[in-house]
């Protein structure tokens, strides 16, 4: 379903699609396994709306950081007043 290479991203993805109805698990690769990528997995009956979720929480998260990149970082020239 999905392919990551950070554990915790993974665990973030898997938590949101049990939120939302979704089972999910995740497949580690052994520690012998050349494989770096985490699998998020979910039954092929759940593709669909788990493709949805996770792309629908990326559309938030990349507003989130273009929103916070629009903040004022220097306030110096921002009035007393205007406060």
């Amino acid at each position: 379903m999905a392919v990551v290479d950070n554990l915790d991203l993974a665990s973030n993805y898997k938590q949101l699609l049990e939120d939302n109805d979704i089972p999910a698990e995740l497949k580690v690769p052994d520690e012998e396994d050349e494989a770096s990528a985490i699998s998020v997995i979910v039954p092929e009956e759940y593709l669909d709306e788990a493709h949805i979720v996770i792309e629908s929480e990326n559309v938030y998260e990349d507003y989130f950081d273009m929103t916070l990149d629009d903040e004022i970082e220097d306030y110096s020239d921002v009035a007393d007043e205007d406060y």
